[in-house]
């Protein structure tokens, strides 16, 4: 019966895990403490930043470095540069080792006068429009799920985009239901 009931409270708690998730903010901010990162073709999230130990970097070509996009994003009164994303090249993110992502949130713009859009994410053809143009205070906001996935891929298209992303990721060395009884 002890047996029972513990096994019961396991799959619960288990149940309501993903409160436990995190977030991890994408952004030119993922220097060491949050400052701007130098422009390289991949970026990873320093100590004691916002998305400590992630890799944001373009795979699509490999010639191209990211670069602080015209404007700041705010999200939760925190003001964070944009990344600026080579026009039509595919991007990779990749999660520290144990986190796996459930979900990403692109804050987007265009620095042009005409929209853009998301034409790939996690290898899938898609046709998200950013239809925000050189308006970094009201960005248009994309949402994708994940499959606790521990890298994925996006991609930009039309005209170059300036973004943030907020990936929401669990810790699986921290999220005890995934250890056996």
């Amino acid at each position: 019966m002890k047996k029972i009931l513990s096994f019961i409270l396991l799959g619960l708690m288990c149940s309501i895990g993903n409160l436990w998730a995190e977030t991890a903010i994408l952004s030119m901010n993922m220097g060491t403490n949050g400052a701007q990162a130098s422009s390289a073709n991949s970026i990873t999230g320093a100590s004691g930043c916002a998305a400590e130990g992630f890799t944001i970097a373009i795979t699509g070509n490999a010639e191209k470095s990211w670069s602080a996009g015209n404007g700041d994003i705010t999200y939760s009164s925190v003001t964070y540069k944009t990344l600026k994303n080579s026009n039509g090249a595919q991007n990779t993110i990749t999660c520290p080792s144990g986190k796996v992502a459930t979900q990403i949130v692109f804050y987007a713009t265009t620095n042009a006068d005409s929209e853009g859009k998301l034409s790939e994410f996690d290898g899938n053809t898609c046709n998200d429009p950013v239809s925000s143009c050189k308006n970094y205070s009201n960005p248009t906001v994309i949402t994708k799920a994940l499959d606790n996935k521990a890298s994925f891929t996006f991609t930009f298209s039309t005209k170059q985009v300036c973004f943030i992303a907020v990936v929401t990721y669990i810790d699986l060395h921290n999220k005890w239901c995934y250890h056996s009884l």
